[in-house]
Order: C-alpha cells, then structure tokens, then sequence
C-alpha cells in the first residue's frame, strides 16, 4: 500500500508498509515458472485487469506459493469486456461511502498534526532529553581551529540521534575494532567505527544528541 495505489506482494511484509492483504506470485523475472510468464513478458497483470482476491489461511498461501514457482498453479484468468459504464455506476454508488471516508480521513490528520506539533514542543523544550546543537559551542569552535594534520576528525555519515558513545577522552583508538558511537537514524543502527589509530582527543556530541550528516563526531590523535 503506498498513497492512492494498491502494491501487491507475496512476502510477509515488505520494509515499512503495513498490509492488509497477501497473494501469489505476481512475477517471474525469466519467465520460468510457466503460463501466463514468459521471458518477454515476466508480469502477471496487465493494464485494466480486473483483480478478484479469496480469502485463505496461511498455511493454504505457503502452498499456493509452492505450486506457483514450482510452475504448477493454474492461474484462473478469464477473458472479458471492460464496461467503463459499469465502473463509473460502480464509482458513483460509492460517493456517500468515499465522502464519509474523507471527513474522518481529515479529522484524523489534523489530531496527528497536533500529536506532531505537540511532540516537536517537547523535543524543543528537552523534555524527551533530545537536543541539537546548530552550531559547536565556543571551546569545540577553538579545538576544530586548533587541529593540525597529526588530529582526524570523524564526521557523521548520516543524520540521525546519538544512542550512545563508547569511548572517553585520551582512549585508546585502534583502527577497524574501536566502536566509537552509534547512531539510531531510520528504524536502524548505525555503529561508527575507528579508521585510523591512535588517542581520542575530543568528543563533540552527547547521547541523545541529534545530529545531521556531516557534523562532527570526535577528533583522533593520530599515532605518529
């Protein structure tokens, strides 16, 4: 399901989209697993097809799934003349059911943009302990200044909150091994690790922290 469109899929549930419902094979990308796919044409559904689903159990599905790419399932298709009279019937008995649709559709998206606007006042007020720092403070300021080529700072590759930090000031840093931080960004996360050897010589962030790409993270002391 994505905005005004109805996606199809076999999978349980493919990345963040919640569905409502699941079928067979839709697609065959060689066109193996028999009629109606061939090489030249690995879709199942054309243009103005009508779609027709059953309601069946999880176990029936897992089998219906195996007979589909073992190329044994007999699809049901049938040939048949599209009524675009029908359709349009079909649309406009459906106008009081659409409208009532689209007044609670509305009423709830204005509840979320205050559950939004609310939730954003809270971040703002650090009452979720979540802050950003536009810009470093005075002291981070004097330090980014102050590196010479012996110092590597480590910059964000995304943007995203810092979840927590490992190491202190004056660590030990080996390459390839020192988790430095991780970072929760889009349902993920993500672990910095060291590049490079040598001494930790400044942290710039604090956890919960967030950040965007390209801020930096920490400054190594580079092993000489």
């Amino acid at each position: 399901l994505g905005g005004n469109y109805m996606a199809i899929y076999p999978i349980e549930s493919p990345g963040g989209y919640q569905l409502f419902g699941r079928t067979i094979q839709t697609w065959s990308t060689f066109g193996t697993i028999g009629y109606p796919f061939t090489n030249y044409q690995p879709w199942l559904l054309n243009m103005f097809d009508i779609i027709q689903f059953q309601c069946v159990t999880e176990l029936q599905l897992q089998n219906l799934r195996r007979l589909a790419f073992a190329g044994k399932y007999q699809y049901q298709i049938t040939d048949s003349i599209l009524n675009i009279n029908d359709i349009k019937q079909l649309e406009d008995s459906l106008d009081e059911d659409l409208l009532s649709f689209k007044q609670k559709q509305h009423i709830a998206q204005k509840h979320m943009q205050q559950i939004e606007i609310q939730l954003l006042k809270e971040i703002d007020s650090n009452n979720n302990n979540y802050y950003y720092n536009e810009v470093l403070n005075d002291s981070q300021q004097k330090k980014l200044q102050e590196l010479d080529d012996n110092h590597k700072i480590i910059y964000a590759m995304v943007g995203g909150i810092i979840q927590s930090i490992s190491v202190h000031n004056d660590d030990k840093i080996i390459v390839d091994q020192t988790i430095l931080c991780t970072i929760q960004a889009m349902k993920t996360e993500i672990t910095i690790i060291s590049d490079c050897n040598g001494k930790l010589y400044h942290i710039y962030i604090k956890p919960n922290q967030l950040i965007n790409a390209g801020d930096p993270l920490f400054t190594i002391k580079l092993d000489q």
